[in-house]
């Protein structure tokens, strides 16, 4: 499914699944209090579009990849999601709180005042990347970020770590 126009949500929660193939959000945008991209299967989710989901929460789960080319993902609520394989969302984002997200091979760019990891976040078997340009970066004390190597990294802020991090093989 591709998605060419806005799709609104209103003040309501804007949702989307496809069940037989890939969801790729290319021209259009999405957009509601709280978003919700689902795919089944090995069926990808592709971001060249904005997602806004204001002061909701942002769900990604794909049953393969989660890739951004262009577009801004944006929530002042909540990022969460799940990937069977990689997700990169390396675009210019703007995201208050990183939730529980998993996938194998983890990429999170934010760009706004600094970011919050509030939940479990598993690069699982490939490097977990976590990078805001705002302001600080906090792994709170209900947060934690694991996989083959972690990289928390910012341009303007400290990195405060009141939750764990780990590394396993791979470097911290």
């Amino acid at each position: 499914m591709n998605v060419t126009g806005a799709v609104a949500g209103g003040t309501g929660l804007a949702s989307i699944t496809t069940t037989g193939g890939a969801l790729a959000v290319t021209t259009g945008s999405v957009s509601g209090t709280g978003v919700t991209l689902v795919t089944t299967g090995l069926n990808d989710i592709t971001l060249a579009g904005n997602v806004n989901g204001n002061a909701g929460t942002v769900t990604l789960t794909s049953g393969q990849a989660i890739s951004q080319s262009a577009g801004v993902l944006n929530t002042t609520g909540t990022l969460t999601g799940s990937a069977t394989t990689t997700a990169s969302l390396n675009q210019l984002n703007t995201i208050a709180n990183l939730g529980a997200f998993s996938a194998n091979g983890l990429t999170v760019n934010d760009t706004t005042s600094g970011l919050n990891v509030t939940g479990v976040v598993s690069g699982g078997t490939g490097l977990a990347s976590i990078t805001t340009t705002g302001g600080a970066l906090a792994v709170t004390g209900t947060g934690s970020v694991s996989g083959t190597g972690v990289t928390l990294a910012t341009t303007s802020g400290d990195v405060a770590l009141n939750g764990a991090v780990n590394g396993n093989a791979g470097t911290v």
